[in-house]
């Protein structure tokens, strides 16, 4: 049985590059899971292509040296890593493959106000969306996954609509007979680096190879993959609720929204919170919250936090988007 995987085809997405290279040294380890590991190099062939976005990579950048998104050039494969992909499709003639990215943080489990930190999709074939056989698969195999690893964070996963984009490489594969999982890294509570989806990509990806090698995943049933919330977008990284504003004579009460924006400096992941947006939140969530208090200085949005505020008679200093003066992250 031949199966593939790749991570990083959009360069600023790395936790599931780093979960690969966490698989590859249990792979080549020696200790008591050796009988376990005998078993699937037995019963498989595994490609693993990490970081298919290698110039992406380096600007920390989703599209690539030509500014294409790799997922939107499986019709024309124009771009370099992309013809690589194909070539490797055309020789290796997979069973069964895996589409490993990042999603971004404001995603919840369904219409909650917890963090989507995995979600799944067997993307569409067609524009009718049918549930074509080799989409049943990948359904059935993912909900034998979900349901092997949501007791580890439950209410964290997800699944995404499945809308057909003709360009992107999930829907080659089905359209290629070729079942394909594809698995989202998201947030999770005080966890900038991501290490909780990392970890879980590692269960996920050996759950899955467990699945495809006794054929369990034929056994489940297809409601299971439907019973996965829909992802939502009911989070902010932050919210600070009940700010009092100054607008001229009259002061307002209103919670403020932030976003991570996410940047690379001399190789170190740099932070900044984004304030996006500015009104009643109550019916939004933040993955940290807390209570405001009398703001000064002017408010900017989709700018880098940089005001002062007052909560219980201490200011607190937004500079730059940190917080604080020792310019420290949330």
């Amino acid at each position: 049985m031949k199966v593939l995987v790749w991570t990083q085809m959009h360069g600023n997405e790395p936790t599931a590059t780093m979960a690969l290279i966490d698989l590859l040294n249990f792979l080549t380890h020696e200790d008591e899971y050796d009988p376990y590991r005998r078993a699937l190099q037995q019963h498989f062939t595994i490609l693993f292509i990490p970081m298919l976005n290698p110039d992406g990579a380096e600007r920390f950048s989703r599209r690539n040296a030509l500014n294409i998104d790799p997922n939107r050039d499986a019709l024309r494969w124009q771009s370099a890593e992309m013809q690589i992909f194909r070539k490797e499709f055309d020789r290796f003639q997979p069973h069964w493959a895996f589409n490993l990215h990042d999603q971004r943080n404001f995603f919840s489990a369904g219409n909650t106000g917890r963090t989507a930190t995995i979600s799944f999709l067997a993307a569409s074939e067609n524009e009718e969306r049918e549930l074509t056989a080799v989409r049943r698969k990948s359904m059935q195999l993912i909900a034998g996954m979900w349901r092997g690893t949501q007791h580890l964070i439950p209410g964290h996963f997800g699944r995404y609509t499945d809308e057909f984009y003709p360009a992107a490489l999930g829907e080659f594969f089905h359209i290629q007979k070729v079942p394909c999982v594809l698995i989202e890294s998201g947030a999770y509570p005080d966890d900038p680096h991501r290490d909780m989806a990392r970890k879980l990509n590692f269960c996920l990806i050996l759950q899955a190879l467990e699945l495809i090698q006794s054929e369990g995943y034929t056994r489940e049933n297809l409601q299971h993959y439907f019973d996965i919330p829909e992802n939502g977008k009911n989070l902010f990284d932050l919210i600070i609720r009940n700010c009092r504003l100054v607008n001229g004579v009259k002061t307002i009460r209103a919670d403020l929204g932030f976003m991570y924006q996410e940047t690379v400096q001399e190789n170190e992941l740099v932070r900044k919170l984004i304030l996006t947006d500015i009104g009643d939140l109550s019916y939004r969530h933040g993955i940290a919250e807390q209570e405001g208090g009398a703001v000064a200085g002017e408010l900017q949005l989709d700018k880098p936090a940089h005001f002062h505020m007052k909560v219980s008679g201490k200011e607190v200093q937004f500079e730059n988007g940190y917080r604080n003066e020792k310019h420290q992250s949330l």
